[in-house]
């Protein structure tokens, strides 16, 4: 299964949480698929698991896509 359609699956039910492990998982096998990037990004905003680090050093994510995300949850985010 594609990353991006398995995230999006998971999104909808507002339950991306739970691929937390799994992702970091690939992030640390060395993926650079931006939807990866996307969704470990959205998860750190939420948790708030240190997402100024991830958005500023990470290279790989959309931040289109990541940005709109930010709007809704935290304005400050979407202008990293």
């Amino acid at each position: 299964c594609p990353i991006d359609e398995l995230v999006d699956e998971v999104e909808k039910r507002v339950r991306l949480t739970l691929l937390l492990p799994w992702l970091e998982t690939r992030f640390h096998e060395g993926l650079e698929d931006p939807s990866l990037h996307n969704a470990l990004a959205k998860i750190y905003i939420d948790i708030n698991n240190n997402p100024q680090h991830f958005l500023m050093t990470n290279k790989f994510y959309d931040s289109e896509v990541v940005g709109k995300y930010c709007e809704s949850r935290d304005p400050h985010m979407a202008f990293i």
